[in-house]
């Protein structure tokens, strides 16, 4: 299966993205913390296993981006701090101070 065959099932957008940084940040963290942090049922695993529970994990944590990706968008350009300004001064002042640096 080739990578065409991939960005076929999910678009390039969705697996450039989103899939890779979650599955190489997954594969990063299985690779640096100790035995301790990680869960029993996965150390229990065979290597191609682990790889393929990773995977999967990868795409469901990569979904879970996508469908966040607008809130946080929304989130860094300060509308939530707009919206709430009315309901909490201290936003206010908070949002005044942000935008003046």
């Amino acid at each position: 299966m080739s990578a065409s065959d991939v960005a076929g099932i999910f678009s390039r957008y969705f697996v450039i993205g989103f899939f890779l940084p979650a599955f190489f940040t997954l594969v990063g963290m299985s690779q640096t913390l100790s035995d301790s942090f990680l869960p029993s049922g996965y150390r229990g695993l065979g290597g191609g296993a682990q790889i393929a529970v990773l995977g999967a994990t990868g795409v469901l944590l990569g979904l879970l981006l996508l469908g966040l990706n607008w809130q946080v968008i929304r989130l860094y350009e300060g509308y939530p701090l707009v919206e709430s300004r009315r309901r909490l001064p201290l936003i206010g002042g908070l949002r005044k101070l942000l935008i003046t640096r």
